[in-house]
C-alpha cells in the first residue's frame, strides 16, 4: 500500500494513519483498565482509522478487482468500527469475538499480500499479518483474559501497525522525490 501511495505523492496518508494508530495503541497500553466503554471506543476508533486507510489504498489500486474488493473490506471495516463506537456497552465476549475476527481478516490480508510493500520490504506485512492472526485467534479462543489484558494486547498490535505504517511512509517518501526528478 505504501509503495503505491509514495509513487503517487500520497506517502503522508500512511504517515497520518500510522501516527493515529500509535496514539491509540499507546492509550490502550497505558490505561487499559479505564472501562469497557473506553476500550470499545478506542478499539472502534482504531478500526475506523484502519477502514479509512483501507479505502484510500483501495481507491489507489489500478486494477478494478483489487479496488472493488478493497473498498468492500474497507466499508465493512468502517461499519464495524462505527458500530463499536456507537454501541460501546456490548458484552466483552461479543466485542472480543468481533475484534478477533476483524484482526484475523486483516492479518490474512497482510500476510497474503506482501507484494504491496515491494520485494525488499515484504517482511513488514508478513510479520504484521502473522501477529494479527495470532492475536485474533487468542482473542477468540482464550476467554479468560481481563479487559486490561485485551486492551494491552490490542494496544500493542495497533501500536505495531502504526509504527510499520510510519516507517513504510518515511522509507517510501524518497521514491516519490526520485520519481519527480526523473
Amino acid at each position: 500500500m505504501a509503495s503505491a501511495e509514495a509513487k503517487d505523492g500520497y506517502w503522508w496518508i500512511g504517515l497520518i494513519a500510522g501516527v493515529a494508530n500509535v496514539v491509540i495503541g499507546v492509550l490502550l497500553v497505558i490505561s487499559p483498565r479505564r472501562s469497557l466503554s473506553a476500550l470499545a471506543w478506542l478499539a472502534g476508533a482504531a478500526i475506523i482509522v484502519w477502514g479509512v486507510r483501507q479505502a484510500v489504498a483501495a481507491l489507489r489500486q489500478p486494477d478494478q478487482f483489487d479496488r472493488s474488493g478493497g473498498l468492500a473490506v474497507a466499508l465493512l471495516t468502517l461499519g464495524f468500527g462505527i458500530a463499536v463506537v456507537a454501541v460501546p456497552d456490548v458484552s466483552l465476549r461479543l466485542l472480543r469475538i468481533l475484534i478477533g475476527i476483524a484482526v484475523i481478516v486483516w492479518g490474512l490480508m497482510d500476510a497474503g499480500r506482501p507484494e504491496l510493500a515491494g520485494r525488499s520490504r515484504w517482511w513488514g506485512f508478513l510479520v504484521r499479518g502473522l501477529g494479527s492472526v495470532a492475536l485474533g485467534l487468542a482473542l477468540i479462543f482464550w476467554p479468560e483474559p481481563t479487559v486490561s489484558l485485551i486492551g494491552i494486547l490490542l494496544g500493542i498490535l495497533i501500536l505495531l501497525w502504526g509504527l510499520i505504517e510510519i516507517v513504510a511512509s518515511i522509507v517510501f517518501r524518497p521514491i516519490r522525490s526520485a520519481a519527480r526528478s526523473v
